[in-house]
């Protein structure tokens, strides 16, 4: 599997031998469904579309493609882009953007900041990661609420209660400055608490079940993996006697 150009993908390297394997087949049949357009003149390479086909299937390994039948393509800047966004008829937004989704098209992503993403796998921003998780959000209506379609095993109301508590005490902190390791954008809606503490779920977990332990329950159980029984155990410095220091 490591021959296919996985091994581009760092976020990948604490999966079990048996869990890349298994992320062979979803990264093969999203390369070959998905539309990858560049929007900025230059061309989209195999080893881009490796990338970020990989970071996608990263989020569904333990559910199925279906979860992105609302992904149709994925348009390519080789930086930040700028979007148009009209609210009624006096006042237009213009703002540069990193990643943007689409209700019922795809995604648009910054090759720069996907590249950034990469280089830095555990520090809980990842735009490929956050983008794909607004697909799920909206994949029934169309709607990003912090509320994506839930297994049948898992508790609708249990999920409510925990993210809208979870989102409040966050949006609080932000608020008042309190400390949280946390991106401060999840603070901006529930839609984006759960996109950063999906993000936060893959690279950092141990960050997020530190401040947030049901979240990260809720998102196990979404996702049906558990990344924190990935991350290696943390290192235990031995003990230093006074005879040993000269």
């Amino acid at each position: 599997m490591r021959s296919t150009k996985l091994e581009l993908v760092p976020a990948l390297d604490d999966l079990s031998d048996e869990e890349i394997l298994k992320l062979r087949d979803p990264v093969t049949v999203f390369l070959h469904d998905k539309v990858f357009e560049s929007a900025g003149g230059f061309e989209i390479d195999d080893r881009v579309r490796i990338v970020i086909a990989s970071l996608c299937c990263l989020l569904i390994l333990e559910l199925d493609l279906d979860s992105y039948s609302g992904l149709k393509s994925i348009i390519v800047y080789p930086g930040e882009f700028k979007t148009r966004h009209e609210h009624g008829i006096a006042h237009v937004d213009e703002r540069r953007q990193s990643g943007e989704s689409a209700p019922d098209d795809g995604i648009a992503l910054s090759l720069a900041d996907v590249v950034a993403s990469v280089q830095e796998p555990y520090d809980g921003c990842n735009v490929v990661l956050h983008e794909c998780a607004h697909k799920i959000d909206m994949l029934e209506g169309g709607n990003a609420n912090g509320t994506p379609p839930l297994n049948a095993d898992m508790d609708d109301s249990e999920w409510r209660r925990v993210f809208t508590r979870s989102f409040e005490h966050f949006s609080w902190e932000i608020d008042h400055g309190g400390e949280t390791q946390l991106d401060d954008y999840g603070a901006e809606s529930p839609s984006e608490f759960f996109v950063v503490t999906t993000e936060a779920f893959f690279e950092c977990p141990d960050i997020l079940v530190e401040e947030y332990p049901e979240v990260y329950e809720q998102l196990r159980l979404l996702y049906r993996q558990d990344p924190l029984s990935r991350m290696p155990p943390p290192e235990v410095e031995d003990d230093v006697r006074p005879e040993d220091v000269n």
